[in-house]
C-alpha cells in the first residue's frame, strides 16, 4: 500500500481530531439529490448485438442509453492523461452515483459499485457463433489505490438465472500499471439465452472514493476470436486543454492587455487502437457559445505529420487563438472549443467508431480568474481552529479585487452558517498582513460558487494569496476540481507556518473577482514620467508641480479616492490627510501619470 493512500485514509478517518492529524483533507462530495430519482427496482430492457460502449458520449453522468439497467451506481468521468482508450471511463469506488458513500463507517468494506447490462437476447446463437465479451481496465490513478483486500469482478448470468464469476482481480501492486489491460472471454452455451446479462462489481471501502478502478471499451459481439483485441478505431482521449494555459477563465481586460502571456495552443490526446498506420486530419474551431458564431479556426483539416503509426499515442496541438479575433467589445464571453478529426473511422459491424472523434471544452472570459471547470468532484479543506487555506494567483496587471468566490459543496454534516474570515496576502511569511480584515462570511453549502463582496475593494498586482481562516476544528469543505491540476498553487496553515500542498491533485475552487469601482483605482492606465515632478516629497502639508496639470486624484493604499480636483493647478494641498503613503494620479495633456507621495506627521 502506498504512502499516499495511507495518508489520505488517515485524513478522512481522523479529520475530527486536531491532535491526531491536522493537515489538508480531501473528501468526495454529494450531489444535490433533492430532485434525483432513486431506483428501488431495476428497469430492464432487451438489447441485441452488437453491444459496444466506450463511454465517450456521456458528460460526467451515469449511463443513460439502452445498454445499461437503471440500477446502476456508476459515474462516467473524463480523467485527463490517464492513458484511456478514448475519452470517458466508468469509475468504480466506494460512492454511489450521487457521490454519497455507501457506508459512513470507516471500518466497513464490501460490495460497492455495480454496472449491469440490460437483457441481451442470445437465444438464437450457439457456441459456434463465437461470441466474445472484451473490455479494458486499470486501477484509477486519480484516486486511492485498492490493495490486496479489494477487488473488481465480471459476472455472467447463466440459463438458470444464476450469476457466475468469470473474471476477478485484486489491488496488488503488480496491477498498478500506467496502461489499461485488455481482457476477452468466450460465452459458453450456458450463457446463450434470451435473458443473458453481464455485470461489473467492485469490493472495497464503502466510506468514500477509495479502492478505485476504471473500466472502458466494453464490446460484446459474435464472430470474434480470442485474440480480437485490435480495433479499426482512432480516438481522442481527453477534452481540449485550456486556451488560457492554466486558467479556465480570465477577465477581458487582462486578456487584451496581456494576450501573449495568457493565450496558449490547444492540446488533445490522440490514440490509434489499430495496428496499421493511418493518415488523419484534425480541426479545431473556437465558437461564441451564446450565438454559436465562429471566433477563430485554429486548425482546419490539418494533416497529422508524421503519419500516425499503429498503436501510437500522440498529443495533437493547434496554433494559438489570434488576439485580433477576440470580440473585445464584450465584458463576458463563453468560448466553446470544438476539436474533431477525420480519422477514416466508419461504421463496422454495426458499431459507429466515429463517436469518439470529437471533444469539446468551455473556457470563459468573465470578471474573475479561475483554475477550475466549475465542477467539483471532491471537497478539500482543513480541520484546525485558526487554520487558513489560500490559493495563489499571479496577476499580469494591476486591478481592483472586489469579491472573493468560494465553492461550498454539500458534505454531511453540513457546514451551513458557520463563519469564515476572508484573507488576502501579498506574502506568506511571519510578517504577513491580511489586507481585507474583518471580512466575515457565512458558509452556504449549495454545490456552487458563492460570491462574497469585500468591505473595501483592494488594488492588487503581481502575486496574491486569497482564501479563508476558520474558527473551529470542524472540517470546512471547499470544492476541488480534479480535471485541472493546479495543486502547487494551494497553501495551508494549521500550526503557525505555511505549507505548500503536496497531498492532493486538483484545483481548489477559490477565485478572485475584479471590477471597476467608482472612486477607486481600477486599472493600469497610469504612466510614469520623470519630467513631471512633485516636490517636496515627503511633505507636511503642500506639494508643488513643475507643470500645471488638468486634474488630480489622491488615493490611499487600498485604492480609495480621498481627494479629487478637476481644474488646472500646480499646487496640491494635503494638509487634511493623515501621515502615511498615498498614490496620486495626475492628468496632463490627456495622459494619466501615477506618483507616490508621503505625508509627514505634523511637526511640533
Amino acid at each position: 500500500m502506498k504512502y499516499f493512500k495511507y495518508l489520505i485514509c488517515v485524513l478522512l478517518i481522523l479529520f475530527n481530531n486536531k491532535y491526531l492529524f491536522s493537515q489538508f483533507i480531501i473528501k468526495k462530495i454529494s450531489s444535490d439529490i433533492s430532485n434525483s430519482i432513486r431506483y428501488s427496482n431495476e428497469k430492464i430492457d432487451t438489447v441485441l448485438l452488437p453491444f459496444f460502449d466506450d463511454f465517450s458520449s456521456y458528460n460526467d453522468t451515469i449511463p443513460k442509453n439502452n445498454f445499461w439497467s437503471n440500477s446502476k451506481s456508476i459515474l462516467i468521468k473524463d480523467l485527463p492523461d490517464n492513458k484511456s482508450p478514448s475519452i470517458g471511463v466508468a469509475v468504480f469506488d466506494g460512492i454511489n452515483q450521487y457521490g454519497i458513500p455507501y457506508n459512513e463507517s470507516s471500518e466497513y468494506t464490501g460490495l460497492a459499485d455495480t454496472l449491469s447490462s440490460n437483457f441481451i437476447n442470445l437465444e438464437s446463437f450457439s457456441s459456434k457463433d463465437s461470441i466474445y465479451l472484451s473490455f479494458l481496465w486499470k486501477i484509477n490513478n486519480f484516486s486511492e489505490f485498492p490493495d490486496d483486500n479489494d477487488s473488481i469482478r465480471l459476472q455472467f448470468l447463466n440459463k438458470e438465472n444464476n450469476w457466475e464469476t468469470i473474471w476477478k482481480t485484486i489491488g496488488v501492486q503488480s496491477n498498478q500499471n500506467e496502461y489499461f489491460k485488455h481482457e476477452i472471454f468466450h460465452l459458453k452455451e450456458k450463457y446463450l439465452h434470451n435473458n443473458y446479462r453481464f455485470r461489473f462489481q467492485n469490493f472495497g471501502k464503502l466510506n468514500g472514493p477509495f479502492d478505485s478502478w476504471v473500466i472502458d471499451y466494453i464490446y460484446l459481439n459474435s464472430n470474434r476470436k480470442s485474440n480480437d483485441t485490435i480495433f479499426v478505431d482512432r480516438t481522442l482521449t481527453y477534452k481540449p486543454k485550456n486556451i488560457f494555459g492554466s486558467f479556465t477563465s480570465i477577465p477581458m481586460e487582462h486578456l487584451v492587455n496581456n494576450s501573449d502571456l495568457f493565450l496558449d495552443s490547444i492540446n488533445v490526446g490522440f490514440n490509434n487502437l489499430n495496428n496499421q498506420i493511418q493518415p488523419i486530419e484534425f480541426s479545431c474551431i473556437i465558437y461564441d457559445l451564446f450565438n454559436n458564431s465562429i471566433i477563430d479556426t485554429l486548425s482546419w483539416e490539418e494533416p497529422l505529420n508524421p503519419i500516425a503509426q499503429g498503436f501510437e499515442r500522440r498529443i495533437l496541438s493547434t496554433k494559438i487563438l489570434a488576439k485580433e479575433k477576440i470580440p473585445i467589445d464584450k465584458d463576458s464571453l463563453n468560448l466553446k472549443i470544438k476539436f474533431f478529426m477525420n480519422s477514416g473511422d466508419t461504421i463496422i459491424n454495426g458499431i459507429d467508431y466515429r463517436i469518439n472523434d470529437t471533444v469539446v471544452n468551455i473556457n470563459k472570459i468573465n470578471d474573475y480568474l479561475s483554475y477550475d471547470d466549475e465542477k467539483a468532484e471532491f471537497a478539500a479543506g482543513i480541520n484546525q481552529e485558526d487554520g487558513e487555506v489560500v490559493v495563489m494567483y499571479i496577476l499580469k496587471q494591476v486591478d481592483t479585487i472586489t469579491h472573493i468566490d468560494l465553492y461550498f459543496p454539500k458534505i454531511y454534516p453540513m457546514s451551513d452558517n458557520k463563519k469564515l474570515e476572508l484573507v488576502l496576502y501579498k506574502k506568506l511569511n511571519e510578517n504577513r498582513i491580511n489586507l481585507i480584515t474583518n471580512n466575515l462570511i457565512n458558509i452556504r453549502s449549495n454545490n456552487n460558487y458563492n460570491s462574497f463582496k469585500l468591505i473595501s475593494p483592494l488594488i492588487v498586482n503581481d502575486t496574491i494569496y486569497i482564501g479563508y481562516k476558520q474558527f473551529d476544528d470542524d472540517f470546512i469543505p471547499i470544492g476541488l476540481d480534479k480535471n485541472n491540476n493546479n495543486s502547487d498553487k494551494i497553501f495551508f496553515n494549521t500550526n503557525g507556518s505555511w505549507e505548500q500542498n503536496n497531498l492532493i491533485n486538483g484545483s481548489l475552487m477559490i477565485r478572485p473577482k475584479f471590477s471597476r469601482v467608482e472612486n477607486f483605482i481600477t486599472k493600469t492606465e497610469s504612466i510614469i514620467n520623470d519630467n513631471l515632478n512633485i516636490y517636496p516629497n515627503p511633505s507636511y502639508n503642500k506639494l508643488k508641480l513643475n507643470y500645471y496639470v488638468d486634474q488630480f486624484s489622491i488615493y490611499d493604499q487600498n485604492g480609495k479616492r480621498l481627494i479629487f480636483k478637476n481644474e488646472k493647478s500646480n499646487e496640491i494641498n494635503i494638509n487634511g490627510l493623515d501621515a502615511g503613503n498615498y498614490i496620486i494620479l495626475l492628468k496632463y495633456k490627456n495622459k494619466i501619470y501615477k506618483k507616490r507621495i508621503i505625508k509627514l506627521p505634523e511637526a511640533f
